[in-house]
């Protein structure tokens, strides 16, 4: 047996990644506006040791204004690298100016710390918000909801054409000025995700999107 020769490791490609989309959501955010409720706005960070060796903004969700659950239509798309480890850390702000890259001009409301690793093993996941520290906001016990999977990877595109007929009018003055919103389910069946909202037919009963 001494003769014997240890198998060679398996050469692992470090660049073999996939492509991910989150769409995230937040539920009891705290209210800092007097007169009105929080407008919400989510940042994301990340940190791999390699491209970004410090966290770095990577993207932000539109602003939702008066609402402490909201469900943010912006999707984060980022690639997945398998042999690296990837921090994110989200940050929710209520938007206070409409410059949104100042990030003094808002109110800071929580963060959530997490890999996109953890994330894509469990597709679904309640992270607690923290204050700066890292201590949870247990007063109000807010939470974000991260839904993450991993987007196939195909050149083929599907177009489709929807068209309405008829629709009932809506507008005292008018005819109705009708939009389309598609959604898609969670993999768990318990929340549908905003995919697209088309551009407003104006004046028609009968839209073309």
């Amino acid at each position: 047996f001494g003769n014997l020769r240890p198998f060679p490791s398996p050469m692992v490609d470090a660049n073999i990644s996939s492509k991910i989309e989150m769409f995230v959501s937040c539920r009891r955010l705290a209210n800092k506006d007097t007169f009105s409720k929080s407008d919400p706005m989510v940042t994301l960070f990340l940190k791999d040791g390699i491209t970004y060796r410090t966290f770095q903004l990577i993207d932000r969700t539109e602003v939702i204004d008066n609402d402490l659950n909201p469900n943010f239509k912006k999707r984060f798309v980022m690639d997945y690298h398998f042999e690296r480890r990837q921090e994110l850390v989200f940050k929710v702000f209520d938007v206070d100016s409409t410059n949104l890259k100042k990030m003094a001009d808002h109110d800071f409301l929580g963060m959530a710390r997490t890999t996109i690793g953890d994330l894509i093993s469990r597709g679904k996941a309640v992270l607690p918000l923290t204050d700066a520290q890292g201590r949870k906001l247990k007063r109000l016990n807010s939470v974000m909801i991260v839904n993450c999977r991993e987007i196939g990877d195909t050149s083929h595109r599907c177009k489709i054409t929807f068209k309405g007929d008829n629709l009932p009018k809506m507008d005292l003055f008018g005819r109705c000025d009708p939009y389309l919103e598609i959604y898609k389910q969670t993999a768990d069946r318990k929340q549908w995700l905003h995919v697209k909202k088309t551009e407003v037919c104006k004046y028609t009963y009968n839209p073309r999107w």
